[in-house]
């Protein structure tokens, strides 16, 4: 995992603890608020309204962050699989990874077929006197398979490279996922606190 998803999963953490905090300390006073209902109705007093207002603040910018990177992680995300057109990165890696055996075997049989061609071109040497198109033709053949061997290779060194990257790019999804996954549920759980404080705010009078 690179530095910057270390980062951000610390910083989600941190967060996390600081909304957690806001939860308890809003309970703490609600729970303080609610003793004291029987003589005076909505907030204790002016500083408790005013610190419901700096909560909502500070969760209102921290919703608006946490949505950006949401979908700046969408976006990324949506980037990294377009090029293969299709969100199912595993099924193709295997799919890749079988089609490049058949590739690895092609190229072993090429290679034998080429060391026999060659074997066969040293023994008509010595006698290309004697059988001279043989020889010719055993020549021709050997840079067929050569050319093709070649080719065969060349798909092969593609192939491997083309793997490489899916393998990848499967694991940045799949580092997105982890960390869009913190990021929604801390999303979630801002969005949650902010409607219990939004609440404490239209009905002052209830318990909290």
């Amino acid at each position: 995992m690179s530095g910057k998803g270390i980062a951000d999963r610390l910083g989600v953490i941190c967060v996390g603890l600081i909304v957690v905090g806001i939860v308890v300390g809003g309970a703490l006073m609600g729970s303080a608020a609610g003793q004291s209902t029987v003589r005076e109705v909505g907030p204790s007093s002016a500083k408790e309204g005013a610190a419901i207002e700096d909560q909502l603040s500070v969760l209102g910018d921290r919703q608006r962050q946490l949505q950006t990177r949401i979908e700046d992680r969408r976006a990324q995300m949506k980037d990294l699989l377009e090029p293969y057109g299709t969100s199912n990165l595993e099924g193709l890696y295997g799919f890749e990874l079988r089609r490049l055996g058949l590739i690895q075997d092609e190229a072993t049989k090429v290679n034998l077929h080429q060391i026999h061609l060659e074997s066969r071109l040293a023994v008509l040497k010595r006698h290309k006197d004697d059988m001279p198109e043989a020889f010719e033709q055993a020549q021709i053949e050997l840079e067929i398979a050569k050319v093709y061997g070649e080719r065969v290779a060349k798909t092969l060194a593609e192939g491997k490279e083309q793997l490489r990257s899916l393998g990848q790019t499967q694991l940045d999804v799949e580092d997105l996922q982890y960390d869009l996954g913190l990021d929604r549920e801390m999303h979630t759980t801002v969005g949650r606190r902010i409607r219990m404080l939004e609440s404490q705010q239209e009905s002052p009078g209830a318990e909290r």
